[in-house]
């Protein structure tokens, strides 16, 4: 990457005023025309500053207010473009027909030490610029910079002069983020008119600056490449940008794993080891707050693998049982397959296409079995099953069944208790929004007295006699995955610290996703009243066969249908912290397809 001098001008690029003008307000009188004509190449520049500064009389005190409200009147992202274009080797200069003292302090906060402006003469009491200022001629900032001998410079601004250094820069860029001239909608440069400087970064530090400041400059990256592809910011460019996409924003509709919470993966945790007392701590800690959090009383068993390691632990520590699976679709079908390889005898009752389980379903398939496996949202189809209903009438049938919930991508989503279930296995990545690799396991009072007084203790690594054992200490049988644990409490944390009312946000997210897919004329697959709350899948469109990949190379993630909606669905996480603005900021995208 060639590293070029970026010149940028000051005055309504740099700062979102014209500072001659804010100070002859100041003092009671007005130069906006005689500005306006000036940037517009309708007075010469000789003429602008005479008439200005004999009608102002400027002080030298005068110029260090203005100074003051430059600094607070910055255009948003000044500072954070200076600060990359700087860490990529760029020299960065002020070029201005602004009074230098005004300016300085300005540029020295911006870490800018390369300074041109106009010097006032200061020798008659108030401010007169020398006759033989380049400023007072219509091409003076190109003869700076020819004065220079900058090999390869960009030139940034709003005015008249500015584009007159067309002829001596690289580049040349029109900036109307502040004012537009006249002059912008008739030349034919590459222009800019973004509120926030940072969508200047594509064209200033190219493909290659980008992939040298993407670790350092995250953030920047992502809201420069936003502000750039962002409708109506940038004018007559020829060339192609086509790879900042891949930098811009990207909302997560996907059923997991989520968007995550940006103030906890920033976090940096101190070091424990699991065998210390700031682990049992911790361990003891994530009991009371995860059970509060979701309204549950009980005992949570941690493990360093995705639910799944959970679905197949509390089934191995179980002798060969006769096992009833109720499925609404493939996730509930995964509970069959590992319940088949650990040797159990499984009976299978199916909903009905679209619908979640009906508890006289479950009820009218229940024989001996000695266990239930239930799936309360269906992340393959987007079908919901009331677990706890289900579980009830079961019990109320056969009190001595057990009965497992999958609750993978309904925990901490949907309005669900304890009530009527034995053991809930979850994870991390959905609906509490954070990395993957956590498998939880929920164990009543019940399940865990067996598990503690069974002589089986299948198994090793996912061995629940021992997993219990080490519990009542506050600790875990094998390493477990602590950095996630830590963050699992920061998140609690910051629910309470939110009052984050997860039923809530997750129904409205919900009703926002089904009433935008039912105005497209899009056809879902879960019925009405069979619907999750945190995940929905859509029949692919007829005229938009191409919707995941257009939507990806728009910033939007969906997911492709599962199983036996591979080919035919898509789907739509509606899950953890994703933002109602993010929701409908993706829908405003997909509505345009």
């Amino acid at each position: 990457m060639n590293k070029s001098s970026v010149c940028f001008d000051f005055d309504s690029t740099l700062v979102t005023i014209e500072g001659i003008d804010v100070l002859a307000e100041f003092l009671g009188r007005s130069t906006k025309d005689i500005t306006d004509r000036a940037m517009e190449g309708r007075i010469t520049l000789e003429e602008a500053y005479k008439q200005r500064l004999e009608l102002l009389q400027i002080k030298p005190q005068q110029l260090f207010w203005l100074s003051q409200i430059y600094t607070s009147n910055l255009v948003p992202g000044a500072s954070e473009l200076i600060k990359v274009l700087q860490y990529l080797g760029h020299r960065v200069l002020i070029v201005s027909g602004g009074f230098l003292r005004a300016i300085h302090p300005v540029a020295q906060i911006l870490g800018i030490t390369e300074v041109h402006a106009v010097d006032l003469d200061f020798s008659e009491g108030y401010g007169k610029i020398p006759m033989d200022s380049p400023f007072l001629r219509a091409d003076g900032k190109s003869r700076i910079l020819m004065d220079l001998t900058l090999e390869q410079s960009i030139f940034v601004g709003d005015g008249i002069t500015d584009l007159a250094t067309r002829e001596v820069c690289s580049q040349m860029i029109p900036y109307f983020g502040v004012v537009k001239r006249s002059f912008v909608a008739d030349c034919d440069l590459m222009s800019y008119g973004g509120k926030n400087l940072l969508g200047l970064l594509p064209v200033l530090i190219g493909e290659e600056g980008y992939k040298q400041a993407a670790y350092r400059f995250p953030e920047e990256l992502k809201t420069g490449a936003d502000e750039f592809l962002q409708e109506g910011n940038v004018l007559h460019s020829r060339e192609d940008y086509s790879w900042i996409s891949r930098y811009r924003s990207q909302i997560f509709l996907v059923p997991g794993p989520t968007q995550t919470n940006k103030e906890i993966a920033e976090l940096r945790f101190a070091p424990i080891t699991h065998r210390s007392t700031e682990f049992q701590t911790l361990y003891a800690d994530l009991q009371i707050r995860l059970g509060r959090y979701l309204g549950w009383d009980g005992d949570f068993l941690f493990s360093a693998s995705s639910a799944t390691g959970m679905m197949e632990a509390v089934l191995a520590n179980l002798e060969p049982a006769l096992v009833l699976s109720c499925q609404s679709g493939d996730f509930g079908e995964r509970w069959q397959t590992v319940a088949e390889a650990l040797g159990h005898q499984v009976d299978v009752v199916r909903a009905k296409e679209g619908c979640g389980m009906n508890p006289y379903e479950c009820l009218d398939a229940l024989g001996k079995h000695q266990v239930v496996l239930l799936t309360a949202s269906e992340t393959a189809n987007g079908t919901y099953t009331d677990v706890n209903l289900v579980a009830l009438e079961l019990k109320k049938k056969n009190p001595q069944i057990l009965v497992f919930a999958d609750l993978v991508s309904a925990a901490a989503g949907a309005d669900i208790s304890t009530d009527g279930l034995d053991a809930i296995v979850f994870g991390t990545q959905k609906c509490l929004s954070l990395p993957t690799g956590l498998g939880i396991l929920w164990c009543s009072t019940r399940l865990k007295e067996m598990l503690e007084t069974s002589s089986i203790g299948r198994g090793y690594y996912l061995n629940l006699k021992l997993y219990l054992k080490y519990h009542r200490e506050n600790s875990v049988p094998h390493t477990p995955a602590i950095t996630i644990l830590q963050s699992l409490r920061a998140q609690l944390l910051w629910f309470e610290k939110q009052e984050f009312d997860f039923i809530r946000h997750h129904q409205k997210l919900a009703r926002l996703t089904r009433d935008f897919c039912l105005g497209m004329g899009w056809e879902i697959f879960a019925k009405p009243g069979h619907q999750s709350p945190t995940v929905t899948a859509v029949k692919i469109p007829e005229n938009i066969t191409d919707i995941r990949l257009r939507a990806r190379n728009a910033g939007v993630f969906l997911a492709s249908g599962y199983g036996k909606l591979k080919d035919s669905h898509f789907r739509i996480g509606h899950m953890g912290i994703l933002s109602e603005s993010d929701l409908k900021k993706a829908f405003e995208i997909l509505g345009g397809f």
